[in-house]
């Protein structure tokens, strides 16, 4: 269930061992613990878990100040959730980096990648993220990712989270897009019933996770030089915590009202999942929303007729 973009063996600086290698958990838009692919295939070498404010991706114009404060929120919660997992008891403080679980830069990424894979902690090995569906900046970003883990002889470990994948234009003129329609669905199925991604052990994170890297910690928007910098303070707020929280409120309360209240805008605000912003920022995973939904329509099928 992962698609390996580049693979080579060694290092660009040459062979590699054990004590002088790192991977890099690249966090996108998977800001999550549980069914978090990279997370959960990190292997027995030391590694990072990157948070990088991108400037080419912040000037575009779909970016916004609310949509800063949101994402800011859902790695607090993550890193709040690594560190307890790591060491019961441990306070994070994301907003200076210092005892954080998360390495956050300012800058762009594949700098950041070649300050890591020239450092005392390099060479890079491995870096694992999340596919992303995003604009054409993004893409154009993946793709320049892709180029200099070529160059630099890293391996890229890309993981599907939506069931949306990229297909190459081979695959496109074997099958035409009416082929590519019916081998998007039946994939999406196999992928949205497959197993969730298990937890990272808090025993990995406390015997391989790099704490001491330079964090430049959580910025705000402002900050960050949006030109769109405010807030809107009606937004929902983010995090994996308040992602389950809206989940289980639909499945156990306001579902019960959906198919009557989502067509009026005076009754949709409730009636509706509320989990779109989650969704699209990787805080709740479409696997975990989807297996939610059917195990409640299967137990509210089972209470209904106990025999079916």
């Amino acid at each position: 269930f992962f698609r390996v973009a580049i693979s080579f063996g060694g290092s660009a600086t040459g062979p590699w061992t054990a004590s002088q290698s790192m991977d890099v958990v690249w966090l996108k838009r998977d800001a999550r613990l549980q069914d978090h692919g990279p997370l959960a295939h990190v292997g027995a070498r030391p590694f990072c878990i990157l948070y990088c404010y991108e400037p080419d991706q912040l000037v575009h114009s779909s970016v916004h100040g609310s949509h800063i404060g949101f994402i800011n929120e859902g790695l607090e919660d993550l890193d709040r959730a690594l560190t307890t997992l790591a060491s019961p008891g441990l306070t994070a403080d994301s907003g200076s980096g210092a005892g954080s679980s998360i390495t956050f830069r300012h800058a762009e990424i594949t700098a950041v990648l070649h300050e890591l894979h020239a450092s005392s902690d390099g060479p890079i090995v491995t870096l694992l993220s999340h596919e992303e569906t995003g604009h054409m900046v993004s893409y154009g970003r993946d793709k320049r990712v892709r180029r200099w883990c070529r160059s630099a002889r890293v391996t890229w470990r890309e993981y599907p989270q939506t069931g949306v994948r990229r297909h190459s234009r081979l695959e496109a003129a074997k099958v035409g897009l009416g082929g590519l329609r019916d081998m998007w669905a039946s994939q999406w199925k196999a992928f949205m019933n497959a197993p969730p991604h298990p937890t990272i052990d808090g025993a990995v994170l406390r015997r391989h996770l790099l704490w001491t890297l330079r964090s430049d910690g959580l910025r705000t928007a402002e900050a960050l030089g949006l030109q769109h910098p405010e807030d809107r303070k009606e937004r929902q707020r983010g995090g994996q915590s308040r992602a389950h929280d809206v989940l289980q409120s639909f499945l156990t309360r306001r579902g019960e009202g959906y198919s009557r209240g989502i067509s009026s805008p005076a009754t949709a605000w409730d009636s509706c999942t509320r989990l779109s912003p989650y969704l699209a920022w990787g805080q709740i995973s479409l696997r975990q929303v989807v297996q939610a939904v059917e195990a409640r329509q299967h137990a509210i099928r089972q209470q209904a007729s106990p025999q079916a």
